[in-house]
């Protein structure tokens, strides 16, 4: 947040859109977050760009609130503006973000759909937590779409989520995979 108080107008938007991001990750200081994202966006209108760290901060406050249509076409714009950019990593937290509305909703439809750019995105990005989280969230998908052979996949890409420290892509993975669990009675 410090480091968003300097410099252009531009890095100063950009950086305040991503330390908003950081806190609805994080669940903290919401209220500051919401104050963060409201300021940069003021500034990126006034300097005539937008970015994927504004849109996708502003998605995840509203799903916070639970506001997910709205939260979705943040996510949504953020996706398409970080393609833009040739943002890779921006494209995949779009993503990412866009599947937790998809799931919140009940649509695997939608979430095994999207599931399938975030594994290749993953898979260009290799550089932590992206791939193994991009397998789990697909093999989720599939199970949910009654792929039997999609359980020892999870398995495996939750053993690598483990294996790169993920704590909150892990824990995500796992409470869907319970909720699927649970709804097939086991």
């Amino acid at each position: 947040e410090a480091v968003s108080r300097s410099g252009d107008e531009r890095e100063r938007a950009i950086a305040m859109g991503e330390a908003a991001r950081c806190l609805a990750l994080l669940e903290n200081d919401l209220a500051q977050a919401e104050a963060l994202v409201l300021e940069a966006g003021a500034l990126s209108k006034r300097a005539g760009f937008d970015h994927a760290a504004i849109a996708d901060a502003l998605g995840m406050l509203r799903m916070h609130e639970g506001r997910l249509e709205e939260a979705a076409d943040h996510f949504a714009r953020g996706r398409s503006l970080a393609r833009r950019d040739a943002d890779s990593m921006g494209e995949f937290l779009a993503i990412e973000h866009l599947i937790a509305v998809e799931m919140e909703r009940g649509d695997a439809t939608a979430a095994r759909r999207l599931s399938a750019d975030l594994v290749a995105l993953g898979e260009k990005l290799r550089e932590g937590s992206e791939e193994p989280f991009a397998r789990a969230i697909e093999a989720i998908t599939r199970a949910a779409a009654g792929d039997d052979g999609a359980h020892d996949d999870l398995e495996a890409a939750l053993g690598d989520l483990r294996d790169a420290d993920a704590k909150q892509r892990l824990a995500f993975a796992l409470v869907r995979a319970s909720r699927l669990e649970l709804l097939h009675g086991d």
